[in-house]
């Protein structure tokens, strides 16, 4: 029998509680676009 053993769990993660609303709470605050070059992105 060969298992599978998966350890890239960066991606696939479930944010903790505390990071989840702190993202929400900046995402609503801070409406810029983290893709974008110019400053309001960054």
């Amino acid at each position: 029998m060969c298992l599978l053993h998966y350890f890239d769990h960066n991606a696939t993660a479930p944010m903790s509680p505390v990071a989840r609303q702190v993202w929400m709470d900046a995402s609503q605050e801070l409406p810029g676009n983290p893709s974008s070059l110019h400053r309001i992105g960054s």
